[in-house]
């Protein structure tokens, strides 16, 4: 499950089309509760863009309950939605946290499918996935599955709000579900900002409540005080749960009929109340009242991070599309282009980025939110900065509402509806199930931008703006340079912050400012029109060689300096493309040097791009300039009208860009930037930090953060000025076109594009090293037998994280899907037994991993938790040897059922340009060029049998002469748990504790017990890597033509 922060910032790509609608019942009549005829009423149609080809009815239910019903016939997932209008707002005070346990429970059985794993399992062995979520006002479950299990799956999913068990043993092990998962989050510096934002709110707001929950809200402060957690859950549930706050959508293959005939027969069934929305909200009020404003919170962060946000609360409109103003302003204030306070922060080297938006925490509250990432010169001048911040407003103010930029907005954003990707089914459903909370059903699918019937309306931005002043403000600053200087202790994530009222001088400052003052910059002032916008749509006429091989891409041009593939697409067909261009050059990722010259240079040039690049975004036209390991990657998608042109102006910037030329702190600030990064990746999750580990292990080159940061010193202006002029001097470019292109113009954007290097000077590099710069990285290869292990302590997070993996080998069509086999087999079983039952941790999973874009395969089972990564690692020994006993014993039915759980899950088309071009790139990039992998993985899969299976999992898993297996432990340092985080004892009947002293069996040192299994220690990974043996690179799976 997951807790998420309610967070929604209103950015263009927003729905602003409007189509007819069957108004069977208007979005102005209140929706009746049907509480005699026991029928249900039908809503209308969705309004949708053109190019949708799926169909939409809305329903209401005669419990109260509104549906959503989507019909896809070509769909190859089905899947379902359920929101429900209560969140943690509305926690019990002595049961912080109720909300999202009580989320944790719904799913582990009902009264017609009792077994706690019933409703996953289905999930699983239908190709599916399952989760949930809570936010501060709403909850919601969600679930994909295959289309021919819908109907099931359907009948499984309302039983669980029909009936749900909440049993007495599931209650105990999910409370710790929830403190590993409290712990996941304590270091994650986001939200600890955003809990002491919530916190310093009015006194007993109910935002201000701790909202994931932990042992001690739901577990030791209630018994402290004779309270029962179970008796509470049911309170709870019988308070809220109720059908009329619910909100239903589901997607599948079937008709509308049929879609709504199996929703009646098992939803109407769901219990109601007589609870309103009213009664669920209270009197629900800003968070901020006149004794918050006028303050600022300083925030110490555990990591490497300097931000700063003005918050301002402003009138709550639950219907935000209605907003005319606050479109209109995020965008004013928000665009990067010249004139922009983003521009203008930039370069002055006070702010990387500016964002702006509306921000809803929660329904009855609206935020207008400025943050910004600062520099080390920024947080040095900040009182500065937010006057500019205010100079800005006042410019904008002054100059009054633009008709003209509204209907530029208003524009782009029709285009964008119009022409919109397709979404995925679980994330439309989950879309439209929280969408229905507020908003009219028959708008749903627009609901995140501005009503198309709505009006310009000049008073309402001018009264908005009119709420953007310093006494309707409070500041939040966060910087490690805070660390040591706090005075305040949040109590649930031990967040340390200072709360202090603005200087009366200082708000005078700011809010005295006007255009005609001394110092008000002259770099302040309205955008121009776009540029970027696009004005032709059509479809270019099709070539009949993409016509007949949608996967395949043709290889246009194939010399020493030019790699050029290109596909036409013929699968979504619409006015938009995708180019990829790699600069490779064999000094990309040479030294620890290089990687940081390449990642600085990368970050350089985004920098110098933002002023036209923002306006290219809001026009559609998305661009990212990446260090990948083999050189500078240009990537440049959306509307092809002006890509072409767009793609040409980012290239002359990356030839033509100069470094520190009179301006040394630009060089500072990207050095800082780089070194943040560095930093910070020591300081990213377990999981995450297991992941890099293992990667550095297998690949054979991978430079370690130390490295890095060591090499740091070395980064100077005139190592970057010789790094640029040797990196340009020869190349070799890789370029990936997809869309709407014909092949000549592919290839004479090429040539326009080459021909500004070759008249810089640039060669193509030495034929020997062609194929070099392409190939993917060679990856360790374990020896049989190998069984190592690799031990990292972690200095910032409390948790653990322990992956076990087991290396297969080169990438091939039958290893694939028989790791693929085993770890959808393992999918539900694992969950349920180390993650539900065992309570090892929060994240479990097991799944086929790859290196160097999957050129080997492996499998990995990792657990992220609080427990001592010996222990785990065996409990995982434990489960595999049962899990073996389960192949054992499988039934031929079985079997098929998970084979076609497999072909269900591969045989989901990519949705979206971005998703095809991944799909393509990968194949390119590891030089297999298998671009009909999907009907070669399906037909191989067709052939492999459950002895396959069984032979599959002995070799490569269980017999320790024939595997090859490696594990990752990652813990935290002894100071960490003793101090920062102490890892809290259960009370009585809570499992296994959490101590210290358990973890460690009482030992002075942590995690010092011997392995269970006896591994051979890697105590340097460079001495252990020169004693292994490279895999060769995997041999095309079609030859290059």
């Amino acid at each position: 499950m997951v807790f998420t922060q309610n967070i929604l910032f209103i950015f263009l790509t927003t729905a602003l089309f409007h189509f007819s609608m069957c108004n069977l019942i208007s979005e102005n009549e209140i929706i009746p509760q049907n509480e005699t005829t026991g029928e249900s009423i039908l809503l209308g149609e969705i309004s949708k863009p053109p190019l949708d080809r799926r169909t939409y009815l809305g329903v209401l239910l005669p419990n109260g309950m509104k549906v959503i019903l989507v019909s896809d016939p070509n769909t190859t997932k089905a899947a379902a939605a359920l929101s429900v209008s209560v969140g943690s707002i509305n926690d019990p005070d002595d049961f912080l946290g109720m909300a999202h346990f009580l989320e944790h429970m719904l799913f582990l059985g009902s009264q017609k499918y009792r077994d706690e794993n019933s409703f996953h399992k289905f999930i699983s062995e239908h190709g599916g996935y399952s989760n949930a979520a809570t936010q501060s006002d709403k909850t919601y479950y969600y679930y994909r599955v295959s289309p021919l299990a819908l109907e099931e799956s359907l009948d499984r999913f309302a039983h669980l709000f029909i009936s749900p068990l909440f049993t007495e043993t599931a209650l105990e092990r999910e409370v710790l579900a929830v403190e590993s998962e409290h712990q996941k989050y304590i270091s994650d510096d986001w939200r600890r900002i955003e809990r002491v934002i919530a916190q310093t709110g009015k006194p007993g707001h109910p935002f201000g409540r701790y909202r994931t929950g932990s042992l001690e809200t739901l577990w030791t402060h209630p018994k402290s005080i004779g309270l029962n957690i179970r008796d509470a859950l049911l309170d709870f549930h019988l308070t809220y749960y109720s059908s009329q706050l619910m909100n239903l959508a589901v997607i599948g293959a079937q008709s509308l009929d049929e879609l709504q005939l199996l929703v009646e027969k098992v939803f109407v069934n769901v219990p109601q109340s007589n609870i309103t929305l009213e009664d669920v909200d209270g009197s629900m009020t800003q968070l901020y009242g006149r004794d918050e404003l006028e303050e600022r919170i300083d925030v110490a962060p555990l990591g490497n991070l300097r931000s700063l946000q003005l918050i301002f609360p402003i009138d709550y409109v639950p219907e935000y599309y209605k907003n005319t103003a606050l479109g209109y302003l995020s965008h004013l204030l928000g665009q990067e282009g010249p004139g922009s306070l983003s521009a203008f922060l930039k370069k002055r080297h006070f702010a990387e980025s500016v964002t702006v938006g509306g921000f809803l925490p929660s329904r009855g509250m609206t935020f207008f939110k400025i943050r910004l990432a600062l520099t080390q010169e920024g947080f040095r001048n900040l009182n500065q900065v937010v006057k500019h911040i205010f100079q800005c407003i006042t410019m904008i103010r002054e100059k009054g509402p633009q008709l003209w930029f509204w209907e530029e907005v208003r524009a782009m954003s029709m285009m964008h509806f119009r022409f919109r990707d397709e979404l995925y089914p679980i994330d439309l459903v989950t879309k439209l199930a929280t969408n229905m909370i507020v908003y009219p059903v028959q708008k749903v699918l627009y609901a995140n931008g501005i009503d198309p019937d709505l009006k310009y309306n000049a008073t309402s931005i001018d009264h908005t703006l009119g709420l953007l002043t310093p006494r309707n403000c409070r500041l939040v600053v966060a910087s490690s340079e805070l660390q040591n200087t706090t005075t305040h202790k949040e109590h649930h994530f031990g967040v340390e912050y200072n709360r202090v009222k603005i200087d009366e001088d200082l708000l005078q400052e700011w809010e005295n400012v006007t255009l005609n003052d001394i110092d008000f910059p002259s770099d302040f002032y309205l955008p121009e029109p776009n540029e970027f916008i696009a004005s032709k749509f059509d479809l270019k006429p099709r070539d009949n060689q993409s016509l007949d091989d949608t996967f395949t891409p043709r290889l246009l041009m194939d010399t020493t300096f030019t790699q050029l593939w290109y596909l036409q697409d013929n699968m979504f067909l619409l006015p938009k493309a995708s180019v990829t261009v790699e600069l490779l050059s064999p000094m990309a990722y040479g030294d620890p040097l290089k990687a940081n010259l390449l990642l600085l240079w990368s970050k350089l040039i985004t920098h110098s791009l933002a002023e036209f690049q923002y306006s290219a975004s809001l026009a559609g036209i998305h661009s990212d300039v990446a260090a990948m390991e083999g050189g500078i990657q240009l990537t440049v998608k959306g509307f092809d009208h002006k890509l072409g042109a767009f793609l040409e102006k980012i290239l002359t910037r990356i030839l033509t860009f100069s470094v520190g030329e009179g301006d040394d702190q630009s060089f500072a600030a990207g050095k800082d930037a780089v070194l943040d990064i560095i930093v910070n990746t020591g300081q990213s999750q377990p999981h995450e930090m297991a992941d890099r580990v293992i990667r550095q292990l297998f690949l054979e080159t991978r430079w370690t953060p130390g490295d890095l940061l060591d090499a740091m010193e070395d980064v100077k202006i005139s190592t970057m000025r010789s790094f640029i002029k040797e990196y340009l001097d020869r190349l070799k470019f890789r370029w990936m076109f997809y869309g709407n292109f014909e092949p000549e113009e592919c290839v004479k954007i090429v040539q326009d594009c080459e021909a500004l290097f070759i008249l810089n000077g640039t060669r193509s590099i030495f034929s020997s090293q062609a194929k070099t710069v392409l190939a993917p990285q060679r990856v360790i290869q374990l020896p049989e037998g190998a069984n190592f292990l690799h031990r990292v302590e972690q200095s910032s997070h409390s948790s653990s994280c322990t992956v076990v993996l087991f290396q297969i080998g080169l990438d091939s069509s039958r290893s694939s899907m028989l790791i693929q086999l085993v770890s959808r087999v393992m999918h539900s079983p694992i969950f349920d037994q180390l993650r539900t039952k065992e309570q090892l941790g929060y994240t479990v999973w097991a799944d086929d991993f790859g290196v160097a874009y999957y050129s080997t395969v492996s499998l990995r089972i990792l657990v992220q938790g609080s427990r001592d990564p010996t222990y785990v690692e065996g409990r995982i020994n434990n489960f595999l040897a049962d899990f073996e006993n389960v192949l054992a014993n499988m039934t031929e039915k079985e079997f098929l059922r998970h084979r076609k759980s497999i072909s269900n899950i591969r045989s989901n088309p990519p949705k979206t340009m971005t998703d095809k071009v991944a799909t393509i790139t990968r194949e390119i990039y590891s030089q297999r060029f298998n671009f009909h992998r999907l009907q070669v993985d399906l037909e191989t899969l067709e052939g492999i049998g459950l002895a396959d299976l069984r032979q599959f999992f002995t070799e490569h898993i269980s017999n320790p002469k024939t595997r090859r297996r490696l594990a990752v432990h990652v813990f935290p340092s002894v100071s960490l748990i003793n101090s920062t985080f102490p890892l809290t004892t259960p009370s009585d009947g809570m499992g296994v504790a959490y101590s210290v002293s358990n973890i460690t069996g009482g030992n002075d040192n942590l995690f010092t017990a011997q392995n269970e299994i006896m591994a051979d220690l890697i105590e340097d990974i460079v001495s252990w890597k020169q004693t292994m043996h490279l895999f060769p690179n995997s041999n095309p799976f079609n030859p290059l033509n």
